[in-house]
């Protein structure tokens, strides 16, 4: 499913991804496929916004991918 498909325009880095949710929601899982071996991140953070600042629920670093390869995170 294409729905929370998204492609960076720019190889600059560093970039992000957004999605504001309709309501509160716990984030325990996040799927990923790599559109190739550099189209896919090498280390990410999953963030919620607290109401004053940004706080980091789970990192996941040193990430390897082959072109398609679908990879599932689930929060620790």
């Amino acid at each position: 499913d294409d729905d929370g498909a998204w492609t960076a325009g720019t190889a600059t880095l560093p970039q992000w991804v957004q999605n504001t949710l309709s309501t509160p929601a716990a984030i325990i899982q996040v799927v990923m496929q790599a559109g190739g071996s550099f189209a896919a991140p090498v280390d990410f953070d999953v963030q919620y916004y607290d109401g004053a600042t940004w706080q980091t629920a789970w990192s996941e670093t040193g990430l390897s991918w082959t072109n398609g390869e679908e990879k599932t995170f689930t929060s620790p």
